[in-house]
């Protein structure tokens, strides 16, 4: 999902545009591929105010609804999930291309599958990593079980010592060939990891979300059928997964599901777009999945609707307590 908007000031976006280390007269390229939602606000800016005509395009790399940021200067949305509320504007732009991922993770179907459990704590090691591992002890008699600790020495240590049943790993530069051979991944719902994940046949576990962006990204993709969902550690999201791993026939259905969700010619895509050449089709990604994002959506707003009543409620408390206190001085 990116940064949340109440952390992003302006003069933070004025910083950014002085800090990214691209031209500032744009001229000198041939087209421009932006996939944060500010840095391609900051640069769809930049060509407006040069009067510059290179091509942007703003690609969505999460697995949230795109797009996140409107723009007269940005020529193309991209992203796997589109947005369906948006004007007919801004629906002409969008263009759903999937995330690209490097061609290694493409999973040959007549390779046969290992019974391991891949948990990735992110590049830095960071994340409930030391939860999870906890969380699937007990499957490591059925399943192999490998900890990507990333560049985090000290999680390395820490689990390799916890858990010496399981394959603690150190930052893995390419792990495509361990996707491919692997079962299941546990991580949080972020967009390249999963969308690598899909394209080597590899189910999706979302464990428990730290932040609330990757919690909306979890419950999103589970709710469509695109992976599992597990709210929390307790015992019957343990049951729940003991279950998925017991039985190969939920298993191939879960996985099918989830597939519909890669487009492998990604790439392609999108470098079609930054030569002009726009799809005949508006999406390659199923029907029903688009139907699935419009009540998604009117779920969502409701939700949000609902957080901003209570936090008006909660400051309005908030202000009738502090004008009621009892003052001290009497």
């Amino acid at each position: 999902r990116g940064v949340p908007d109440f952390l992003i000031s302006q003069g933070l976006l004025e910083r950014l545009a002085k800090e990214l280390p691209i031209s500032q007269n744009l001229s000198e390229y041939d087209g421009i591929l932006s996939t944060h939602q500010y840095s391609s606000f900051v640069l769809a800016q930049r060509k407006t105010d040069i009067h510059s005509d290179v091509p942007l395009i703003n690609i969505h790399t999460d697995c949230t609804p795109f797009p996140l940021v409107e723009h007269s200067g940005i020529n193309f949305h991209a992203g796997a999930i589109p947005k369906s509320m948006v004007t007919g504007a801004i629906q002409r732009k969008m263009v759903v291309t999937g995330i690209p991922v490097r061609k290694d993770f493409f999973y040959d179907e007549t390779t046969p599958k290992e019974d391991n459990i891949l948990v990735l704590g992110g590049a830095d090691g960071f994340g409930n990593i030391l939860e999870i591992s906890d969380f699937v002890e007990e499957f490591s008699q059925d399943y192999k079980t490998f900890l990507f600790c990333g560049r985090s020495q000290e999680a390395y240590t820490r689990l390799r010592d916890r858990h010496p049943e399981q394959t603690a790993l150190k930052y893995v530069e390419n792990p495509a060939e361990l996707f491919k051979k692997s079962k299941f991944l546990i991580t949080k719902a972020s967009g390249v990891t999963i969308t690598e994940a899909l394209h080597a046949g590899c189910i999706p576990i979302y464990a428990p979300a730290i932040l609330s962006w990757e919690e909306e990204a979890a419950r999103l993709l589970s709710s469509v059928g695109i992976g599992v969902y597990l709210p929390d550690f307790g015992s019957t999201s343990k049951g729940f997964l003991r279950l998925l791993l017991q039985s190969e026939e939920q298993q191939k259905l879960v996985r099918e599901r989830s597939q519909q969700f890669s487009i492998r010619d990604s790439a392609k895509l999108i470098v079609d777009l930054l030569e002009g050449k726009v799809p005949t089709a508006p999406s390659s990604v199923p029907l029903a999945l688009v139907d699935d994002m419009k009540r998604y959506e009117q779920y969502f707003a409701d939700a949000q609707s609902m957080q901003e009543t209570a936090k008006y409620l909660n400051e309005k408390i908030k202000r009738w307590i502090k004008d009621n206190e009892p003052n001290t001085n009497d």
